[in-house]
């Protein structure tokens, strides 16, 4: 090495070294960019897949609020028209109907068990926290309500009693027709069976009412989220 050059030496294998820690950096740089973006895409397809369960949830809770509206109104007009003298036997047999008729609840939740099958987690921690809370507690809470005006009906017509033995035609939903609307063991026991279901169904009813707004609201909170770039 001749003398008077090593400083340059020196210049240029520093220069050296700092181009490849340089290279280094942009190529992690890079692959956290990219390893970033596939983790956003993939928990953009969740969050979208996630919003359809909750959309689907929500036609099914719509039309069980309606349905128990339906129910609350007619048997508190039975309940006042039920032990007159006389009483409308076509009112009757509709009120029956919308009192006797139950629904079925059928959770969407296909995407959220997608969600935790694969261990991804939204990078949102609120959100996460909101998604989790509907799926694990809400969900759950509100079918064990429905389900529970579900067993109550079950039992009533698949054991003997005088509501069950005066039914002569069942349109569900539309009509009840009975054999003898004035029948007393008839009324007493219908009656008995009203004052119990009042307060079920409407407790039953707040509930939906209540789970239905969480449902909008998280429906909300995704919807922002994804149209966060």
């Amino acid at each position: 090495m001749e003398t008077g050059k090593t400083g340059k030496y020196l210049k240029y294998a520093i220069g050296e070294i700092i181009l490849v820690v340089i290279g280094i950096l942009i190529a992690l740089s890079i692959n956290n960019w990219n390893s970033h973006r596939a983790y956003k895409q993939n928990e953009n397809y969740l969050l979208n897949e996630i919003l359809n369960n909750l959309k689907e949830d929500r036609v099914q809770i719509l039309e069980i609020i309606q349905a128990r509206q339906k129910a609350k109104t007619s048997t508190n007009a039975m309940l006042s028209y039920i032990k007159t003298d006389a009483f409308n036997v076509d009112s009757l047999s509709k009120d029956l109907a919308h009192f006797l008729t139950f629904e079925r609840y059928y959770e969407v939740s296909n995407a959220y068990e997608m969600m935790k099958s694969t261990g991804l987690k939204i990078s949102n921690s609120n959100l996460r926290t909101q998604i989790s809370r509907y799926y694990d507690y809400e969900q759950n809470k509100i079918k064990s309500s429905i389900i529970d005006i579900e067993q109550n009906f079950e039992t009533l017509m698949n054991n003997d009693n005088p509501i069950r033995n005066n039914l002569a035609h069942m349109d569900k939903d539309v009509v009840m027709r009975l054999i003898d609307p004035y029948d007393i063991n008839f009324i007493h026991t219908l009656y008995s069976k009203l004052i119990g279901f009042k307060d079920n169904n409407g407790g039953t009813l707040n509930k939906l009412i209540a789970f239905e707004a969480i449902n909008k609201e998280l429906i909300n909170a995704i919807s922002k989220e994804l149209s966060n770039p």
